[in-house]
């Protein structure tokens, strides 16, 4: 009996099966943007009395880390002419710039008075604000100047 064998190619395959988890964490930035708001509120508002400057500087030390708060100790003092009321905060931008790190871009809306004269002056800054596993924030960074025409920002260093 003749048995014919057709030429084939046998090609052994092995299927690879994997998994990519992706795990998104969706940050909720209104409590960011609260905490950078009134802490703007504290840091740009000072008077010269020296009850008013204890008051500030208890206000704004829930706000910033010790090495931040000692940083931030003397740069108002009862022998400096001007006094500031912000009237407005706007947060314009919160970035993730960490994994629990955020970087928050803000405009402040002050009135500074020197003397009897009253000035209206509008700054933006940035600040890193660090938030903990139980949502505890802290701003790990000083407030930065930034300039800004239209959309392009710049830090002022």
């Amino acid at each position: 009996m003749l048995r014919r064998y057709k030429n084939f190619t046998a090609i052994d395959t092995h299927t690879v099966h994997e998994k990519e988890i992706i795990q998104l964490r969706l940050n909720d930035t209104n409590g960011i943007e609260n905490f950078v708001k009134n802490f703007a509120k504290a840091y740009y508002s000072w008077d010269t009395s020296k009850e008013a400057i204890e008051a500030r500087t208890t206000e704004i030390s829930k706000y910033l880390t010790k090495e931040l708060q000692d940083l931030n100790s003397d740069t108002i003092r009862t022998d400096i002419p001007n006094s500031a009321t912000v009237t407005n905060v706007l947060v314009w931008n919160v970035e993730q710039s960490g994994t629990d790190d955020f970087t928050v871009a803000y405009e402040v809306d002050q009135q500074v008075k020197e003397g009897e004269q009253t000035q209206a002056v509008i700054e933006n800054y940035t600040v890193t604000v660090h938030v903990d596993k139980g949502g505890a924030m802290v701003i790990t960074q000083n407030p930065t100047l930034v300039l800004h025409k239209d959309d392009n920002w710049k830090i002022v260093e």
